[in-house]
């Protein structure tokens, strides 16, 4: 297909997709209302689901970005309604309403002015294209985004084929072979990530082999991952740009230049060319060596990317030249592939113990030898590839004697709080280590642990070291970020899997377990991280063994799906930036209409720009030592919002919380002090620092202290979820201006004569004491009744006002409320 005709099926696509636009968004808000007002159910929610994604597939494959704006907010929505469980509560859903009502209006901007530009970038060069075309299949449920990829990757020389669903795929796959595939992730109609799931059907059932490339306009960490681990060799966000793609398949299927090289050493002059021939048809460059004599000289010269090496030759057999070959430590890695005409199980044995082999027996068919040379090939380009990227390092053996080890733990974990580095901890066992013991018997013990190190230490980087704890269990400290330690733990799993222990002619094959702990969290020394990685690495073994389990931190939180951890690792990471926001929410009153005060809320926002509430980051940030520099933060954030804000809030008061860490921090109320002065907040007790009556109640010399200083800098004390049944004591000690009293409380205590009486008896003490009574978490009109009659002259809850991070915005909704009421 030429540019100017890939340019023009574009235009076609464009005007079909917004010619059925303002029809599709009357079928979305046809079935929300539905789902809404008249029954839910979970096909219609499905099928809400499912025009979402197609619609934002095109609208991203066609740069429409802000209708594809829209459809993302949306689709991120609707993603939190669980398909599996019955109707949400839809106060809670009023965003996807409002979603939709900004579609339409996106859509009718677009009617009534000229459409965004379609951006062609199919006019790129590419260069180094095979002669012969290669064959692509592209697998999308969305017909635009098929389409529109196929005309861009038609005009680069490449011949495409097209493919609706996967069904389509898997019977395509029986009948050819294509260079590479490109395939969505999300199929709605088959799960929220079946193209992930089909790709390990692929690999792990039907030996697919070829890469394959991920596209999707999911662009999260979970997904990523998930792709990466069932053996994806690339993602694409949409829109897909054509010329990082074209690279990324260039790449990904060589050319004559880069493909690989095989070197042939047998001594049958019939069986050397019949494998030369069949390699060389696949695209592999080879060389032939008929004198295994020669074969040192060849392999230097040529540099191979895997060796095919016949087992029974005269003068020189198989073994000995692996053996001779292995002692150069330039090919080490060098994969070999055995191939002999003796099928014995010794001669086996013998192949499998060389390092980085396989063993083949005569006559190979062809398409397993292919495999087998193409999967050798590739592995080894990723090994040299890390290699080349290696910075030069000492030879210093990363095995550790175990005293040493923990002295290096140790200055790890109490050296945390400096380092931007990354560390885990892992504990490996062999799962059936007695079997083991009694099958080498007690004199040949050492080969569990040399056994064990011979397969772990080629995967270790210079900065890991490894130390035995016991037979068939060892101690490993491993430098990196989560993702990384996590595929190198699964690694190390799949690669014990292959090894056997054998005494005399017999064999016994082990598995092993991991349990891996995170020393990025608060931990007082090595002994308590040895405990929680045993820990994790015996809940692995209970679990059927075979396994990583993580720790994620000092609980005993153990995880093992992805998606969880992913969370993990990116809520540390945003709480280390400091990614806070500040929200306010309203303390109203229909007293008095110049009265103006805020609850200060933050939240964490995410890498997507969401806000995450501190119930789903809270418990992390404190792991990770950070709540007293969190607080810190709120209080210099609020009175530089006080100090800039422009609406005439000379007197607004802002609730600040005190975390039970903050408390214990003798030097706050100086902080504040300079940050009032620093700020210039006009006024007396503008900042209200709210205590929790837990905390109070667990550390109330503390508390006191706090209060007394707080009191000294002109601000004041709030009491939170007080109870009113208890002594007045804390009261009576912190002498709080204000007292919050939660809804649900006051709602329980109408419902008897005895309880009112005490309520308001509580209320009438508080009052002659200058104390303001505030009712918090308000939901509805009749509980704000309640508290009127009872004499309560604030409020706050979702009823009043939801928060905001504007303080603009807080402080209007605070005025109409006021006027209102």
């Amino acid at each position: 297909m030429t540019e100017s005709g890939n340019a023009k099926k574009r235009e076609e696509v464009l005007k079909k997709y917004l010619a059925n636009l303002s029809k599709n968004i009357a079928k979305l808000e046809e079935m929300w209302g539905h789902l809404r007002h008249v029954q839910w159910n979970q096909q219609v929610l499905s099928s809400l689901k499912l025009l979402t994604h197609k619609l934002l597939g095109g609208a991203l494959a066609l740069h429409l970005h802000k209708i594809a704006y829209d459809l993302k907010s949306l689709d991120y929505n609707l993603a939190q309604i669980d398909d599996d469980s019955g109707a949400p509560n839809f106060q809670d859903n009023d965003l996807i309403e409002q979603c939709i009502l900004a579609l339409k209006a996106t859509s009718n901007d677009l009617a009534n002015h000229k459409p965004e530009k379609v951006i062609d970038n199919s006019s790129i060069e590419v260069s180094n294209l095979d002669k012969q075309e290669k064959l692509l299949y592209i697998v999308d449920d969305d017909q635009v985004i098929r389409d529109l990829l196929a005309g861009e990757l038609e005009a680069c020389g490449y011949q495409v084929n097209l493919f609706e669903n996967l069904q389509s795929l898997y019977d395509s796959l029986n009948q050819e072979t294509p260079s590479l595939v490109i395939l969505d992730i999300v199929f709605p109609e088959e799960g929220a990530l079946a193209g992930v799931d089909a790709l390990k059907h692929l690999r792990s059932q039907m030996g697919l082999k070829i890469p394959v490339i991920f596209i999707s306009a999911r662009s999260d960490m979970v997904a990523r991952l998930r792709c990466l681990r069932a053996g994806g060799n690339a993602f694409f966000g949409k829109p897909v740009e054509i010329k990082p793609l074209v690279e990324k398949i260039e790449e990904l299927t060589p050319d004559d230049q880069t493909r690989h090289r095989a070197l042939i050493i047998d001594d049958d002059e019939i069986s050397l060319e019949l494998h030369a021939d069949q390699l060389q048809s696949a695209n592999f460059k080879v060389r032939k060596v008929n004198n295994p004599l020669n074969a040192m000289k060849e392999i230097n010269q040529f540099q191979p990317d895997v060796l095919l090496l016949d087992m029974k030759m005269p003068m020189c057999n198989g073994l000995e030249l692996a053996d001779v070959l292995r002692q150069d430590n330039h090919f080490t890695e060098l994969p070999i592939i055995f191939i002999t005409g003796d099928n014995s199980e010794e001669t086996r044995q013998q192949a499998e113990a060389v390092e980085n082999s396989q063993f083949l027996t005569k006559p190979v068919e062809r398409s397993e030898l292919l495999d087998a040379s193409l999967t050798a090939a590739r592995q080894y380009a990723v090994v040299k590839h890390k290699q080349t990227r290696q910075k030069p390092s000492s030879k210093q053996s990363p095995i550790k004697k175990r005293q040493q080890f923990i002295e290096n733990l140790d200055r790890v974990i109490n050296g945390r709080s400096s380092e931007l580095e990354q560390y885990h901890l892992y504990y490996l066992v062999l799962d059936n280590i007695n079997n083991v013991k009694q099958h080498v018997g007690l004199r040949n013990l050492d080969e569990i642990n040399s056994k064990l190190f011979k397969v772990i230490l080629p995967q270790l980087s210079p900065q890991d070291s490894v130390t035995s704890v016991t037979d068939g269990a060892l101690l490993l400290l491993i430098k990196g970020e989560f993702d990384h330690s996590w595929d190198l733990a699964n690694q190390l799993i799949n690669e014990l899997d292959h090894i056997a222990y054998t005494q005399g002619e017999e064999s016994l094959k082990t598995s092993a377990s991991i349990g891996m702990f995170s020393l990025n969290t608060p931990i007082a020394n090595s002994i308590d991280s040895i405990a929680y990685a045993e820990a994790a690495v015996n809940q692995a073994k209970n679990a059927g063994g075979n396994k990583v389990v993580a720790v994620l931190n000092a609980h005993n939180k153990t995880i093992d799906e992805s998606a969880q951890m992913v969370l993990s690792e990116k809520l540390e990471s945003a709480i280390r930036d400091k990614a806070y926001i500040l929200n306010f929410q309203t303390i109203a009153t229909s007293e008095n209409s110049d009265f103006q005060a805020f609850e200060v809320l933050v939240r964490l926002k995410d890498d997507m720009g969401r806000q995450i509430s501190p119930i789903k980051f809270f418990e992390t940030a404190r792991n990770l030592d950070a709540i007293v520099e969190m607080d810190r933060w709120i209080y210099s954030a609020t009175t530089q919002a006080m100090q800039s804000d422009k609406t005439g809030l000379m007197s607004a008061k802002m609730f600040l919380k005190v975390s039970t860490e903050t408390l214990s921090y003798n030097l706050l109320p100086t902080i504040v002090n300079g940050l009032i002065q620093e700020s210039r907040i006009l006024g007396e007790r503008r900042l209200i620092f709210m205590l929790d009556q837990s905390s109070i109640e667990n550390h109330l010399e503390q508390s006191t202290r706090f209060a007394e200083a707080i009191h000294h800098i002109n601000c004041d004390i709030a009491l939170e979820n007080y109870d009113y049944h208890q002594s007045f004591d804390i009261i009576e000690a912190l002498k709080p201006g204000y007292i919050k009293l939660n809804a649900s409380l006051i709602n329980e205590a109408m419902k008897s004569a005895h309880t009112q009486v005490d309520l308001k008896s509580f209320i009438g003490y508080c009052k002659n004491r200058g104390i303001s009574i505030i009712a918090a978490q308000i939901e509805e009109e009749s509980t704000l009744d309640i508290c009127k009659t009872l004499g309560i002259k604030l409020f706050e809850g979702f009823f009043i006002q939801k928060p905001t991070a504007s303080l603009q915005q807080a402080y209007e909704a605070n005025r109409l409320w006021s006027e209102s009421n």
